[in-house]
């Protein structure tokens, strides 16, 4: 049985590998999002709903770092050396996914927060009448 933490040297391996990767910290993610906060008792749940900001975030920089690092090279490794494959085809399927997945965690709360700032100088700033209009 091959580990599939392992370091990748195939494509193959790298798919397995990322997909491993990702698959461990969002299932993390999930299971300290939706199902430890209703199972543990209150003091624990709202410990474990307080850390889960800071835990996305290593969730985000882990599967940066070991499922989307080194697959372009490792799939441009494969694309000069071996013919076209299935493996391959998914292997950069994948990576896009992966690639626009990550991106989005990153630009989604940054555009988020621009919108936020933009409604709230948008607001007129003078005084409310109260009188009707018609």
């Amino acid at each position: 049985m091959i580990n599939p933490f392992f370091k990748p040297h195939a494509v193959g391996e790298w798919l397995r590998y990322s997909l491993s990767w990702t698959g461990a910290c969002l299932g993390g993610l999930l299971l300290g999002w939706l199902v430890l906060p209703n199972v543990l008792p209150m003091a624990l749940g709202s410990l474990v709903v307080s850390a889960m900001p800071s835990a996305t975030l290593v969730a985000y920089l882990l599967i940066w770092r070991y499922a989307v690092m080194g697959g372009r090279a490792i799939i441009r490794h494969d694309e000069e050396h071996h013919d076209l494959s299935l493996t391959r085809v998914a292997a950069n399927l994948w990576l896009i996914v992966l690639t626009i997945f990550q991106s989005a965690c990153v630009l989604g709360p940054l555009i988020m927060l621009a919108v936020i700032l933009f409604e709230l100088w948008a607001e007129p700033s003078g005084a409310h009448s109260s009188e009707p209009i018609y």
